[in-house]
Parts: C-alpha cells; structure tokens; sequence
C-alpha cells in the first residue's frame, strides 16, 4: 500500500501558518486603507465632479496654510470660504480641492493657495463646480492629483501586494495542512517516474527551498523597492537644501539593489535549469537503509559534468540578545558524494546518487533537528544548485547494504564542501629551499570572515554617525566622526591587509603584516622560542538562520608563554587542520594539542 507522506506539515504546523498569516495582516490592512480610503474615493470624486456645474462664486477668506511636521520638512495646505449662488438660493461651500489633507507633493498645495490668496486679495471671482443633485457640495478645483495616486499607489503594492499575498499563501497552506494533504503531490500512482520505490514507500517530488526563498525575496524586493522610491523623493532633496545629512536614505537604495540582484540571479537559474524536483525511492529517509534520490534538470550533457550532493543535518536552536530573539542553525553531521550524470531526452540530464545514512544520527522528529539535500555544480560557480528538505527517520530492523549495488555509505565529512579548496583565496603554503615553508595570505581574504562587520558599518553605521555629525551637538559631532573614521579604517585594513609568515626549525619564525605595500606589524623569534604549532577558534558568525561559521587562526605557541599568529581567517575545522598539518609537515616544528 502506497505511503503518502505530508511535508508541509513536518516543516510548518498549521497554527505556524496562522502566525505567518497574522505578521502578514497589519501590511495588508496599511495597503486596503490606502486603497479603499484613499485612491478610490479621490478616483470616485473625480470622476462624478467631471458632471457638476460650474458657477461664478466669491472668496471670503483664502489662505495657505504652513505645516511643518519635522525639522527641514514643510507641508502647505488650503482653506477656503467662498459663496455661490445656484437656483437663487445663495450657499457657502469650504472645500477647495479633492483632497484637503496637507502635503507638499507636486507642489499642488501651495499653488492652489497662493492662485486663491492672490484672487482673494484682488477680489476677483473665482469658478466653483457645484452638484446639481445636492447644490450644498462644491469645491473649487476638481482636477485628479495623479502624482498624489502614483504615490498612495506604492504603499498598495508593497504593504498590500506583499500582505495579502503573504496572508493567501499562507491560508492556502493552513488549509492542506489541516487536511492533510501534500504540498508536493506525486505523480500518477503516487510513484515518480524512473524511480522504483523501496520498501512500500511512494516517493513524492519535493520543491526546492529556492522556490519558496524566491517568493519571500520578491516580496522584500518590491516593498524595499516602493519604500526606497518614497524614502528618496521626500527626503534625499533636503541634502541639496543644506541638509547632508538626508543622504542617509541611500542605504535602503543599495539594500533594494542587493535583492534585486540576489532576485535576478535565483530567476536567472530557474529559467536556465528549469524548476526541477527532488525525487526519492524512500520517504521517508531511513538511517542506515539505502535509498535513490535523483534530479532533472534542463541543461546539455557534457562529459565534464561533476555534481554533488550534500546531506546535512541542522539543529535550530534559538538565541535571546536583550528583547530579542534570534534563530540559528548549528551543524550536526554532513557528508557528501558525487552524481551520476545520464542524459534523459534531448536537453535533459540526470543526476542520480544511490547513498545511505549511517545509524545513530539524530532524526527529523527530534525537537528542532532538519535534514537538507544540498546540490551543487563543482566546475561552475553559476550552475545548477538547489537545496531540499528531506525527512529523515529511524532505520529499526532496516537491512544494511552491502555497497555491491552502488550505494555510496555516507562519511561525516566535518562540513568541507566537495570539489573546493578550503585555502582558496585564504592562504598559500609554500615549501622554501632548504627546509621551511611560507605561508602567504592576500589582500581582500578577510572579506568573507569580517563581511558581517564590513557591511554592516557601510550600511548602517557610517550613514547613522554621518548624520549624528552633523545634527548632534559638538560632543557627541566628535564622537560620531571618530566612530566613522574608525569604521572606514577597520574596513579599509580588514580588505587591504597582507600577511606573510617565514617558518623553519633552523631559522625560527618571522612574520610581516602590510597594508597597501606599507609594513605595520612584523614579529621575528628564533628556533628555540617556538614550542610548535596549533590552531584556535577565533570567533563564530552565522548570516541569517543559516549555518554558523567558525573562524580559525593558525599560531605559534612561544616558550614561557605567548603567540604569533601565522595564519586567520581560516573558514570552518577543516580548513584550519589542513592549514596546520601542511605547517607541521613543512616546517619541522612540533603538532600541539
């Protein structure tokens, strides 16, 4: 009997979409509110006052009104009282414009009031459009303020766009949770095409995680987009009416780009490759049963074809900083192996692994522990790659393989990705004549170890101190200078900086650091201070919910205590024992614990 298994429902409980939907509810409601009590009725007025008759009327009073809600910011509106008369019967209307809220879009407001004003002072009689229908309602200009819609119009398609969509997406999930229905539905039989079921289970295509990530960052995209497009017609003009500091909106602008490319790229690679699913002969996954999983995906067969795949499990745990609360995700286990690549009809291919979890590993219904297929193309730093959740469970009274058929038995692998280099663009050992080795790090490598620092200060901190310069008072000016200057230079010095280390047993050790060809540190012991070599966490850093990413240093421990450091910036556990084990066999020096 086939076994239908509900992801959607392992990933996210109903009551999860419930929340999702009410985080989505306040965007909503902001973009429905300028909707149907903004844009409609301004469309509606317009459209009936095209019909109302126009009549001669006087200006008692006329004024422009100065609002000025914030420091450097300036509103104008309009208030009129004016008499008509329609059918011999005299009124009093007050309404000057459709829209009779302050702004200062267009410049609308304060034309409007000073054509008045200057009417008013002349005496000069003015043309209000009266409703024949109800001659007690009249205004004096009816024309439609487009710049005013085009503006109202932005906030309903970022706030609204992403939160009703949010709010149907996550409806419409609630729902087949709460039957129980599967996200991703099987083919004909419940079986996948090409693939042969193993142990009575049916094995439903599963989506990749790109498909919902892509969603989301369209989503961010637009409202950072309409928010940016706001953001810098109201404000970024004070920076040239002597206010430098409203420059400070360019970080959404460059925040917006950030997605917009991140989008392009994920939309590129599914036009190219086609939305390709993951498809597997055991669902769920069994520890220490063997199973299929294979992809298709629209590309050409080339014989230099080499993909991977890595199976990770992650634990969630959460992290309080003050109020907040922040999700992350630590490694348990992972291990990778090589497809094979088939060609499956005319620009098609195959990649296909036979693989098998090894026992004893945490399962996917334990608190807080997932399992993700990761695939990626070894040779192209732009091909195919794609991440899938896959439920894994025990394996009780699961036979073992033997491996005759192919199966590859999975090997923690210490989370090295395959098919890469984790000293790339990190750092270059070099045996020396004689004996030794030098150990050369290049300019820009701590880009990837600081870029949570880097950019964070370009963003964030250099505007927000920029404009404490100039609006603060003079104490905290001088503070906000300082801490600028000293963000740009760390920026500078954690990209611009050069290492280079000299090791013998003969020789000792001589290090030299510069920056932009200038020396600005160098450190020389002889053979006999060196007591040997090891490596040490340095810090951890994690982007997002993602992985956590550990940075080593490699040093040289000295007789009678102290360190030089010979080597950073050395990215996850791997990498740095490589990094050592090279130095120790080059060197001479001794390997300490």
């Amino acid at each position: 009997m086939a076994m239908t298994t509900t992801l959607n429902r392992k990933n996210m409980p109903p009551r999860g979409w419930l929340v999702l939907g009410l985080f989505a509810l306040p965007f909503a409601v902001v973009g429905l509110v300028f909707l149907f009590a903004a844009i409609v009725p301004t469309l509606y007025d317009g459209w009936r006052m095209q019909a109302w008759r126009p009549v001669p009327a006087t200006l008692v009073d006329a004024a422009l009104q100065t609002y000025r809600p914030g420091k450097g910011k300036v509103t104008y509106g309009v208030s009129a009282t004016y008499h008509y008369t329609l059918g011999g019967v005299r009124y009093t209307g007050t309404r000057a414009a459709i829209n009779a809220g302050p702004d200062d879009v267009a410049h609308f407001q304060y034309s409007l009031g000073k054509r008045l004003e200057r009417a008013h002072q002349a005496r000069e009689p003015v043309t209000a459009y009266v409703n024949p229908a109800d001659p007690a309602q009249a205004v004096l200009d009816r024309s439609i303020r487009w710049p005013l819609l085009r503006l109202w119009s932005i906030f309903v398609v970022t706030f609204g766009g992403v939160g009703v969509g949010l709010m149907a997406w996550a409806w419409r999930n609630h729902r087949r949770g709460s039957r129980g229905e599967d996200l991703y539905p099987a083919t004909a039989g419940g079986h996948v095409q090409g693939i042969a079921p193993e142990g009575g289970g049916s094995a439903g295509p599963i989506s990749s995680l790109q498909k919902l990530e892509t969603r989301l960052l369209a989503g961010f995209a637009v409202a950072a987009l309409g928010m940016s497009v706001w953001l810098c017609l109201q404000v970024l003009p004070g920076a040239w009416q002597g206010r430098p500091a409203a420059a400070i909106v360019l970080v959404f602008p460059l925040i917006t780009l950030g997605l917009l490319r991140a989008l392009y790229r994920r939309r590129r690679m599914r036009l190219r490759f086609g939305d390709a699913q993951l498809a597997l002969s055991l669902l769920p996954v069994r520890l220490g049963a063997p199973f299929t999983a294979q992809v298709d995906i629209r590309a050409p067969l080339r014989q230099t074809m080499r993909y991977s795949a890595r199976l990770l499990c992650l634990r969630s745990r959460s992290l309080r900083m003050g109020d907040e609360r922040h999700e992350t995700e630590d490694l348990q286990w992972s291990a990778s192996a090589r497809a094979q690549v088939h060609a499956q009809g005319p620009g098609t291919v195959r990649l296909r692994w036979r693989l098998q979890v090894p026992a004893g590993l945490p399962t996917s219904d334990e608190p807080g522990v997932h399992w993700r297929l990761e695939i990626l193309d070894e040779d192209d730093a732009h091909g195919y790659r794609a991440q899938f959740r896959v439920p894994v469970v025990a394996g009780a009274g699961v036979a073992v393989a033997a491996g005759g058929d192919g199966t590859q038995a999975l090997v923690d692998d210490e989370g090295l990705v395959p098919g890469t280099d984790p000293l790339a663009g990190v750092c270059r050992l070099q045996p020396l004549p004689g004996g030794g080795v030098q150990i050369t790090q290049p300019a820009g490598r701590m880009w990837r170890a600081q870029r949570v620092v880097i950019l964070t200060g370009a963003l964030i901190g250099v505007p927000l101190f920029l404009a404490l310069a100039v609006l603060a008072p003079l104490p905290v000016r001088l503070g906000a200078s300082l801490a600028a200057a000293l963000l740009v230079a760390w920026a500078l010095f954690a990209v611009g900086n050069r290492r280079t280390s000299t090791l013998s047993a003969q020789q000792g050790i001589r290090m030299e650091r510069q920056l932009l060809g200038l020396r600005t540190a160098f450190t020389q012991r002889p053979a006999a201070d060196v007591q040997g070599l090891a490596i040490r966490l340095a810090y951890r850093q994690s982007l997002g919910n993602g992985p956590g990413e550990e940075v080593y240093t490699l040093y040289a421990r000295l007789r009678g205590g102290g360190s030089i450091t010979l080597a950073d910036s050395l990215s996850g556990k791997p990498a740095a024992r490589q990094a050592l084990h090279a130095a120790v066999r080059l060197s001479g020096y001794g390997h300490l614990q």
